[in-house]
Formats: C-alpha cells, structure tokens, sequence
C-alpha cells in the first residue's frame, strides 16, 4: 500500500519528469489522507531541465535533489536530506535531522527538532531554533542562527555571523565581517579578518 511504500525507485537515472508530477501527486494523497507517518519519501530529479521542487508536510523522511532549481518543503517530521546545484532551498521546519546542500542559493531553515548541517557555496543561511547541534558553512554570504541546544559551527568567507544562545560550545569564523554571540554554555572559538567580535555571555 502507499503507507508502506518508498516513492520512486533509487534507479533515478530513469526518472522522468511525468514521473516526477506523478511523484509530487502521489505525496500530495498520502498527506491529505492522513497516512504519511513513517513513510519515507525518495525524489531525485534529474532530467527536468533545472526544475525546482515543492513538497508539502511529511511526516517521514524525505530525501530530494534537484540538478538546477530551488527547494521549498513544508514541516518535515522525520530525517530531511535536500540538494541543488542551482538554487535555494527553504524548510518549513525540520525534524530529527536536516541536511541541507545549495550550489547557488540560499538556505532558510526554521525550527527543527534535531540537528542541522547546512552549506551552500553563494549565499546566505538563516536557521531558526535547532533541538540540536548546527554545522553551517557558507562561501558568499551570512550565517544567522536563532539558537541552539547543542553546539554551532558557523564558517563563512565573507559575511557576518549573528548567533543565539547555544546550549554547548560554538566555532565562528569569517573573512569578511563581524560575529556576534548572545551566549554560549561551553567554549567559544571566535575569529574574524575584517570585523568585530561581540559575545555576551560564554561559560565556558
């Protein structure tokens, strides 16, 4: 049955995109009829000509990539793994586990229940309340996390880092603008080539 099944086959490279829409309605049912919980949702697209992807609420895993367009998705209950190599990409809110990779875009992640590892190589990333630790990472723009339970790793080549309170330990780094820190529970690596640095609380 749908509850039961994995949506489109991991021979991707097969995939076309009446495929896909078939896919996106097939997802469309399972959540309307209330059968999403534990069901884990496979979406690769390749052959569309750079289109992007918009998934709605999941309450499974949810694993997609897109060769050239952006990504938005709804609250995602399980373990989220999302990629472009042309676009942003947005999550609603995340659960266990958010992995998020954009080649070009930005990347908007609001609160998730677990931890977040977000890098893209020309934009921004913004990151709400994370139950969990961050790993974010970015070539060209800012990095903004509302806070954190566990530990922040924030890098970025050329943009500010404004972080929250982390529960545990936090490492920012960049080359081209300020950090700022409203408090950390462990140790607090701060470095930065062309900013200022203001921390308002660590005890580590």
């Amino acid at each position: 049955g749908i509850a039961q099944s994995r949506v489109a086959a991991d021979n991707a490279d097969a995939q076309s995109f009446g495929d896909l829409l078939y896919i996106m309605s097939l997802m469309a049912r399972v959540h309307d009829s209330g059968q999403e919980q534990g069901v884990q949702y496979r979406i690769r697209e390749l052959d569309t000509g750079g289109g992007s992807l918009s998934i709605g609420d999941i309450g499974g895993n949810v694993y997609a990539h897109t060769s050239g367009g952006s990504i938005g998705t709804g609250r995602i209950g399980g373990v989220a793994e999302l990629g472009t190599e042309g676009g942003s990409v947005e999550v609603l809110s995340g659960g266990r586990l958010t992995s998020v990779s954009a080649a070009g875009g930005g990347i908007k992640i609001g609160d998730t229940g677990g931890d977040v590892f977000a890098r893209t190589s020309g934009a921004g990333i913004t990151i709400g309340h994370v139950a969990g630790n961050v790993e974010a990472e970015t070539t060209g723009g800012g990095i903004d996390v509302g806070s954190a339970d566990g530990d922040i790793s924030a890098v970025t080549s050329g943009g500010f880092i404004r972080l929250g309170v982390a529960g545990g330990r936090v490492r920012a780094l960049t080359s081209g603008g300020g950090i700022r820190l409203e408090g950390s529970g462990g140790w607090v690596d701060a470095s930065t080539v062309g900013g200022s640095i203001e921390i308002h609380d660590a005890n580590g």
